[in-house]
């Protein structure tokens, strides 16, 4: 037998969760095969929950999936001030100097578009949308972290899902990987199980 491991270090951490039986029952395996070899797309309409709160979109990277929120979002309405405070970091004197404000300015609203502008390139790693994501699913019990893989496990087993905090050393990607559009059918049918409304769409 070989044991794979749960947990991999690569530069910060990233936590692997495996689709496997029995946590995923053989039925449920064979019908999300049989769409496979049939579509070649993951398996999905027929383990949505009744009722949606939350869409989560599985955008194909190569040979594997990304999860990403599809609300995006918007940037909070601030001030001069705190977008100094939370962008710009500069001394309160140089920062209005800088844009041409008078100190009675510096706690009006900021320009909108300026706050987009750099809300959209300097996103904290929890507030993107693949870091949200990650939150959302990283306490879910899943499915197990390492599993031993003989022949029978090997039949069962779907693909797993990697929490990914840091690509490499330098990085800050927070993001949840599907390993494979069958992985992507199993985490949606687990979703579901486990009493979650999300929905996961291609």
């Amino acid at each position: 037998m070989m044991t794979s491991p749960g947990v991999i270090l690569l530069s910060k951490y990233h936590l692997m969760t495996y689709f496997v039986a029995p946590s995923i029952p053989s039925d449920i395996t064979k019908q999300i095969r049989a769409n496979y070899e049939v579509t070649g797309k993951p398996l999905l309409d027929p383990f949505y929950p009744e009722k949606v709160n939350l869409v989560l979109e599985a955008i194909e990277c190569g040979d594997i999936f990304i999860l990403e929120t599809v609300n995006k979002g918007s940037p909070p309405k601030m001030s001069w001030r705190a977008f100094n405070e939370k962008y710009v970091g500069e001394d309160p004197e140089f920062f209005m100097k800088d844009m041409g404000l008078l100190l009675e300015e510096l706690d009006s609203p900021a320009d909108p578009d300026i706050v987009f502008d750099h809300w959209l390139n300097n996103p904290s790693p929890s507030a993107t949308p693949s870091g949200k994501v990650y939150h959302l699913l990283e306490n879910l019990d899943l499915g197990p972290a390492s599993v031993v893989l003989d022949d029978l496990e090997l039949d069962h087993l779907l693909g797993h899902i990697i929490f990914v905090d840091g690509e490499h050393p330098g990085s800050n990607w927070r993001g949840v990987k599907i390993s494979s559009a069958n992985a992507v059918s199993a985490l949606q049918w687990k979703l579901t199980q486990l009493g979650k409304q999300i929905k996961i769409r291609l």
